[in-house]
């Protein structure tokens, strides 16, 4: 259960100041490497949703993800636009599972489950 937009459902760097170009740009690189390292791969791994054989992204967050404001309001926006976007492709499957489910068993964190086509899942 997802508590934060999984990676590939999360908005780009540009808020950040990770991607982009520029002294001001370079200056956040600098001082944030590794926070600007996996924004950068987090966005690339996006691009694999753009791909010809697109993997399939099953996607569940905890109805707290689309509730409780971080970053404020402008990111929030962004942010549940980023995920109505990405869901629009038949590859990506986003739910919500609301307040009102009570109890259940991912409630400890999340799960992440890998399927491929010639060789056992993953968990």
């Amino acid at each position: 259960m997802a508590r934060i937009p999984a990676g590939l459902l999360r908005v780009d760097g540009r808020r950040s100041g990770c991607s982009g170009r520029g002294p001001r740009a370079a200056a956040v690189r600098r001082g944030q490497g590794m926070r600007c390292l996996k924004v950068t791969a987090r966005m690339r791994r996006q691009d694999l949703l753009r791909t010809q054989r697109p993997p399939l992204l099953w996607v569940v967050l905890d109805e707290a993800v689309i509730r409780r404001p971080v970053g404020g309001s402008a990111i929030m926006c962004d942010q549940l636009a980023r995920v109505v976007e990405a869901s629009k492709p038949p590859c990506v499957e986003v739910q919500v599972l609301p307040f009102a489910a009570g109890g259940h068993s991912a409630m400890g964190g999340s799960v992440t489950l890998l399927s491929f086509e010639n060789a056992p899942d993953v968990a």
